[in-house]
């Protein structure tokens, strides 16, 4: 058999037996298409054996589906805590121990924070001290905060709510107005403190300032200084401290 008209045979799956010059021309090029036209090989070749493996192939190619290799995907970095989680109220604060004023405030404070809690926000009394609490704050969203879960003490004298309670952070911090020692250098925790302030007015101040720092008032100097000179290191830095308060204890 003429090695064209069995090629068009091949590539017809047999429809296709007799064929004069010109038509077979046409017909290879008809359904060998894209691979006939660019075959990138001499016509000293074997032309029979190679067109033949290319109308194979254009008859198979729609058959089989070539594997798509896919790059490894980097391992993601822990997810942060539950931006919800309570802090739990001990069972064992009693009322009887409730008698002083500062005492009956916190109480007030604590019920007024549970039942309507601002968010990204939560505190309760450590253990059965209503003088002592356990905070905690979320990283506003959508800063370089985001995402962060920082942690706080505070302390109440018998004094409150006519003097600030002493708070700290635990949680490494990296901020131009928190000391090395988490203390915070916020006005109403100071000299513009009010009575009127509560534990959940103290804590959404705190949050606020995370994203609004006052670099003119510096208790971290560095902190400062990139806010104000850097602010894409400062944002870096910020980030190792979010990323660190994910598994911190």
């Amino acid at each position: 058999m003429d090695p064209l008209v069995g090629l068009v045979k091949f590539a017809t799956f047999g429809f296709v037996s007799t064929l004069g010059e010109t038509n077979r021309q046409f017909e290879i090029h008809t359904y060998c298409g894209y691979h006939y036209l660019h075959l990138r090989i001499s016509f000293t070749c074997d032309w029979k054996q190679i067109t033949e493996y290319e109308a194979y192939d254009v008859r198979i190619s729609h058959l089989v589906e070539t594997p798509m290799v896919r790059p490894p995907v980097p391992p993601s970095p822990p997810p942060p805590p539950d931006r919800h989680l309570p802090i739990h109220f001990h069972p064992n604060l009693s009322v009887d121990k409730m008698s002083t004023p500062s005492r009956k405030r916190l109480m007030r404070d604590f019920k007024r924070l549970q039942q309507d809690p601002p968010a990204g926000i939560s505190g309760a009394p450590y253990d059965n001290n209503i003088m002592l609490w356990n905070a905690v704050i979320f990283g506003p969203d959508d800063t370089p905060w985001d995402g962060g879960t920082f942690k706080l003490t505070l302390q109440f004298s018998e004094d409150y709510p006519n003097k600030p309670p002493t708070v700290r952070f635990i949680s490494r911090m990296f901020h131009p107005n928190i000391y090395a020692d988490g203390s915070i250098c916020l006005d109403i925790l100071q000299n513009q403190w009010s009575p009127i302030y509560d534990v959940a007015a103290i804590l959404t101040s705190i949050q606020s300032l995370l994203c609004d720092p006052n670099p003119n008032s510096p208790a971290n100097s560095e902190a400062a200084r990139l806010f104000s000179e850097n602010k894409r290191e400062y944002n870096r830095k910020v980030r190792e401290v979010v990323e660190q308060s994910w598994t911190a204890d």
